[in-house]
């Protein structure tokens, strides 16, 4: 009902507008696609405030003895985490050696968590994933440097700040293949990607990365938050200002 109401007053809103603000150039597209009409010199991109890298940074502390794969999201429909879910029940079935070490650790508060807790036993999985609730800010750079990968199994986003700031702490992720995500995650460069809504591919995915050899897997580590510098929250800050001051002059 929100979407709905925030949807019909939007027409209103822009037409009314110096500007607007989109997190991606993905979301641009897709505005201007709605409302043709609209300046496309009036919409500045800016991606939902960047990440702050001073808290978001390379304190790696993955488990050796262990592979914790990390799911840090809402659990709702979109979301992915039931076909994560059915993506490991798969690997289970059919390669179960390679979750000997493995652990996956889920996240995130929302409408769906008692659908995934019957999903786990439905699955006969909770010796393998264990749901935490939901994290509170300060907790996020911690979990993120305990993971030795995070996976973003999203359908839909208009930008994709988990894996920001996963990658701002050195962690590889595993994502859904879809704008505008995959203009974050580079598959092969700071991590994996898959068909969404697949869980065969999320399978595929995820057993690469587990027989991944060391080499390979450290090339990821090291390219992670080198790959994500352009959303560093002061340069965020300082081109949204330009662009705005530019806006205002123009519209002066």
């Amino acid at each position: 009902l929100v979407h709905k109401v925030m949807g019909c007053t939007s027409s209103l809103v822009l037409r009314h507008s110096e500007g607007v603000i989109v997190p991606s150039q993905y979301f641009k597209v897709i505005l201007l696609k709605k409302y043709p009409w609209y300046c496309e010199k009036k919409v500045i991109i800016s991606p939902s405030g960047g990440v702050d890298f001073e808290v978001f940074r390379s304190t790696r502390c993955p488990d050796e003895h262990q592979f914790i794969l990390g799911y840090v999201s809402r659990i709702d429909e979109g979301k992915g985490w039931s076909e994560l879910l059915e993506a490991i029940a798969l690997i289970k079935k059919e390669q179960p050696n390679l979750l000997e070490n493995f652990h996956l650790n889920m996240y995130g508060a929302g409408a769906e968590v008692e659908q995934l807790k019957t999903k786990l036993s439905l699955l006969d999985i909770g010796n393998l994933v264990t749901y935490f609730g939901a994290l509170k800010p300060n907790q996020l750079a911690a979990k993120y440097s305990e993971m030795n990968a995070f996976i973003f199994p999203t359908h839909r986003e208009s930008f994709g700040l988990v894996a920001v700031e996963a990658l701002a702490c050195s962690t590889p992720v595993l994502a859904s293949n879809i704008r505008p995500v995959n203009e974050i995650v580079i598959d092969g460069v700071n991590g994996l990607l898959f068909e969404k809504q697949n869980k065969h591919s999320m399978a595929e995915k995820i057993i690469t990365l587990l027989t991944m050899n060391k080499i390979d897997y450290e090339y990821l580590v090291n390219n992670a938050r080198e790959s994500v510098q352009n959303y560093n929250a002061e340069l965020v800050a300082k081109q949204l200002s330009e662009n705005l001051e530019k806006l205002l002059k123009t519209g002066n």
